[in-house]
């Protein structure tokens, strides 16, 4: 798992899976993000079970599925109200981690979210 930070207080990284997320909350990560829709490959883990892992280790899970090429305003906009409700720092993922880097910073351009 590769960890890249995009601001002081939010990064990025490919897919998860369950049992990253102990190694996740040791390195000081509050809440995740998967930006990337249920059944998109064969073998990724299923959002509800990401959450319920979350869930187990005290770590917030927020799902805001974005299909590749088809981020919006309003997907922008959920990660701005998610965040109004925890602290940071934030582990966002999708395949890669782009997508999650994608809907930061369109989320810092609409001035839902601070790049601090």
């Amino acid at each position: 798992m590769e960890i890249r930070a995009i601001s002081p207080r939010a990064s990025v990284t490919g897919q998860l899976h369950p049992d990253d997320l102990g190694e996740i909350a040791r390195l000081g990560f509050v809440a995740i993000f998967n930006d990337r829709p249920d059944n998109e490959e064969p073998g990724q883990p299923a959002s509800n079970q990401l959450a319920e892992a979350a869930a187990s280790l005290g770590l917030d899970y927020f799902h805001i599925p974005i299909v590749p090429g088809k981020m919006t305003d309003a997907d922008a906009r959920a990660l701005g109200e998610a965040l109004t409700k925890i602290d940071r720092p934030v582990l966002g993922f999708c395949r890669t981690g782009k997508r999650a880097e994608d809907l930061w910073r369109r989320a810092c351009e609409l001035g839902l979210v601070h790049n601090q």
